[in-house]
């Protein structure tokens, strides 16, 4: 069985503050949900998309 955005997973963005014990706090309350549901940790850079190119 396929997961990933279309088929049986997604995506879902959640912005917090700057408080990092509410956002730790934010994450443990998700993830004890036990749902599958899970943190990827992201970062904006305030230049824009940048790409790596390895060889």
């Amino acid at each position: 069985m396929k997961k990933g955005a279309g088929w049986e997973g997604g995506s879902l963005t959640i912005l917090s503050g700057t408080s990092p014990s509410v956002k730790r706090r934010m994450i443990r309350e998700i993830e004890a949900l036990d749902n599958g549901v899970r943190q990827i940790p992201i970062y904006l850079s305030r230049h824009g998309l940048r790409v790596w190119e390895t060889r």
